[in-house]
């Protein structure tokens, strides 16, 4: 893999680097959204966690769309091809994280307001709450980017299904984090290849 001048006078190693300061700006962005959620959890305050999924949806896309820049342009090189496989990769990988990240998030949170019927009552009452977890304006952000795949949070699945069981729902939250964490391991991967690329085009 030479160091060929791209358009702009950018390098392969040049690109490379662009691309890990858009990743850890990606970094960044997770630890606001997952502190924006612990607040959210201890303050109830739903204004404010909206406002968090919001800059949220507006930072990822942001850094999708630099990423996607940055592969097209090292695909306008033949010999950068494999190179750009891996940015494709990590976003593929990156695609899948934040819509496990903000199921966990959903799932979590109806537990947490206590929004399934087999954490209420013997009297079949719901236990009071400020933030009306069914329905929330909430849900419906984190449904709009396309995050939330086929997980119940508002005691109704999808096409009318009824709300999980406490068995499954511990399963679904075991399941959704072991892929969780399969996905940060190949992100992970490929970004140490990158590492490695970018320290071999350094050293020539």
């Amino acid at each position: 893999m030479g160091e060929e001048v791209k358009e702009g006078g950018a390098t392969v190693r040049d690109l490379l680097l662009r691309f890990c300061k858009v990743q850890q700006q990606r970094v960044t962005q997770y630890n606001r959204l997952h502190e924006g959620f612990r607040r959210y959890l201890q303050s109830r305050e739903e204004s404010q966690f909206i406002q968090c999924l919001s800059d949220s949806t507006k930072a990822f896309s942001e850094i999708s769309a630099a990423v996607i820049a940055i592969e097209a342009t090292l695909r306008k090189e033949s010999h950068a091809h494999d190179v750009a496989d891996i940015l494709r990769r990590v976003q593929e990988g990156e695609r899948d994280k934040l819509r496990l990240t903000l199921s966990l998030q959903a799932l979590k949170r109806v537990h947490a307001f206590r929004g399934f019927s087999w954490q209420r009552d013997n009297e079949g009452n719901e236990v009071d709450h400020e933030c009306g977890v069914h329905g929330t304006d909430i849900t419906e952000r984190m449904g709009s980017l396309n995050l939330m795949g086929s997980v119940s949070v508002s005691g109704v699945g999808p096409g009318g299904n009824s709300e999980p069981s406490e068995q499954e729902y511990k399963m679904a939250v075991g399941e959704a984090t072991q892929h969780l964490e399969k996905a940060v391991i190949r992100i992970n991967d490929e970004l140490e290849e990158i590492r490695y690329m970018i320290a071999d085009l350094e050293g020539e």
